[in-house]
């Protein structure tokens, strides 16, 4: 279940990247930053 809830984050934080534009480096540290 922990998978797929990282999977939604995900998701999340790629439309909140494309709204606001962000780098790949701070989508990444989002969705790490969430996995701990």
């Amino acid at each position: 279940m922990k998978l797929l809830a990282i999977s939604n984050e995900a998701h999340e934080a790629l439309q909140l990247l494309r709204q606001r534009d962000e780098t790949d480096e701070a989508l990444i540290e989002r969705i790490v930053k969430f996995a701990r």
